[in-house]
């Protein structure tokens, strides 16, 4: 499951994922009622790092070596949190 996948699974919360390479966003929906804040204070408090860009925005800018394996852990842990924070 990818970025695309999670933005199919929550269709109400997120409004598009772009970006190129490692270096992707996420666009909340502004009606979703979260900030991008809030979404990113509840991953780190998972253990995920993200960064805001603007009030709806997650920015995934992961280290160029990268695994396969922490690119899952992460999607696994965004995937958890968005579950959990929806309202």
């Amino acid at each position: 499951m990818g970025l695309q996948a999670i933005a199919t699974q929550y269709p109400t919360l997120i409004f598009e994922v772009r970006g190129w390479g490692l270096i992707n966003g996420i666009e909340l929906k502004s009606e979703a009622g979260l900030s991008a804040a809030d979404i990113v204070k509840a991953a780190m408090d998972e253990g995920l790092l993200l960064v805001p860009a603007g009030p709806t925005v997650l920015r995934f800018v992961p280290p160029l070596i990268v695994t396969e394996a922490e690119v899952n852990e992460a999607i696994a842990i965004l995937t958890r949190v968005l579950g959990n924070t929806i309202p």
